[in-house]
């Protein structure tokens, strides 16, 4: 990456330090926890909705609740509670929630969501697995930070806060799972730690697609990135809740499957989340550095053998996603040592909200492999 995008005005100047020596949003513009979740081990737990938090000792095990009440905290558009948040990595901390006991399995989200893009899939894993979702840097409740791109929120250094996460909470070797940014980033954890991570199960974006990116069909969609390096997208939609709003609601309409109905309650914890100044442009920080889609792939190369990513994998490929074709699926081998490939019938976009069940299924599958 250049460094004239680090040149470019890309966060708002209204921002203040939290004493990291970064500049942050401040706390005033700090998104309202709508979407608390459940917490274990490390935080505090929560009775259901209307009840009183109650605090969780260091030996305490993870309170585990149904998955309609966990369903319905994922869902509350007006439930304050109190967050977890990791210690800060690189001056960034993550938000997280944890829920269950068992093998542990963190599950990574993309853009345009955050973590609650898992609120159909945690109740589902939850009976058998500690799970922790973060929202990743820049996006949800996580701290956002007028820092270059590149060194703060492309794939390596996304990854570095996940890292931070797994060990904090001693969750290695734990299932990855993850989709659209939150795909690239376990498949970085599981490529420079190895280690940490026990399995992975992702959906797109994959390698192998090279210079296909460049193609007519494939740059009529991929327009996004280029408009998110201008600093247009920041002065038409940053700080802007409507336009927000209009923005994500275009993807997640297009980028899904035609079964798919958008959710209004999540679009208006996304506009929430999205919508205070600075909050848009961080979460398209991404787009800024070498992890882009558009970019990545225009690069790639495929690894010699011996530096394939040798963690069993689990590919879930769907059948209506527009920015990633299933024909860009030919490729696999060239990069993975242990990759399955699954193709997803009638779905888009949205693996964890579109094929909830099968998500689920491919996750217990490479912590249980008698499981159905």
């Amino acid at each position: 990456m250049t460094s004239s995008h680090s040149a470019t005005p890309w966060l708002s100047t209204a921002w203040s330090s939290d004493g990291s020596g970064l500049p942050r949003l401040p706390a005033v513009l700090q998104p309202r926890d709508t979407f608390g979740g459940l917490t274990g081990r490390h935080g505090t737990y929560f009775h259901p909705r209307g009840g009183t938090p109650a605090a969780a000792s260091s030996q305490q095990r993870p309170l585990v609740q149904s998955p309609q009440i966990f369903r319905s905290r994922l869902s509350s558009a007006h439930c304050e509670l109190a967050m977890n948040y990791s210690s800060p990595i690189e001056g960034f901390r993550l938000a997280y929630d944890q829920v269950g006991s068992g093998p542990s399995v963190v599950l990574l989200h993309g853009w345009p969501g955050d973590r609650t893009d898992y609120r159909d899939l945690v109740p589902l894993l939850a009976g058998s697995a500690e799970v922790v979702v973060p929202d990743l840097r820049g996006f949800g409740h996580s701290d956002k930070h007028l820092v270059e791109p590149e060194n703060a929120y492309s794939g390596a250094a996304q990854a570095r806060s996940v890292v931070g996460l797994i060990e904090e909470l001693g969750l290695g070797p734990a299932v990855i799972a993850g989709y659209d940014v939150g795909s690239f980033v376990a498949q970085t954890v599981a490529r420079t730690r190895p280690d940490l991570v026990r399995a992975l199960v992702v959906s797109p974006p994959l390698p192998g697609a090279g210079k296909r990116v460049l193609s007519p069909a494939a740059t009529r969609e991929f327009w996004y990135p280029v408009f998110h390096r201008l600093d247009l997208a920041r002065q038409l939609i940053d700080g802007k809740p409507e336009a927000v709003r209009a923005y994500l609601r275009h993807f997640w309409s297009h980028w899904s499957g035609p079964n798919y109905k958008v959710d209004e309650i999540h679009l208006d914890h996304l506009e929430g989340v999205y919508g205070p100044p600075g909050a848009f442009t961080a979460s398209v920080a991404w787009y800024h550095t070498s992890s882009s889609p558009d970019i990545a792939y225009a690069a790639e190369v495929a690894p010699e053998p011996a530096r394939r990513i040798c963690t069993p994998t689990t590919v879930l490929w769907q059948e209506f996603d527009p920015i990633f074709p299933r024909e860009w699926s030919d490729r696999l081998d060239e990069f993975f040592t242990d990759v399955s490939l699954e193709m997803l019938d009638g779905t888009g976009h949205f693996t964890p909200l579109e094929a909830p069940d099968r998500f689920a299924s491919a996750i217990k599958k490479r912590f249980d492999p008698l499981s159905p």
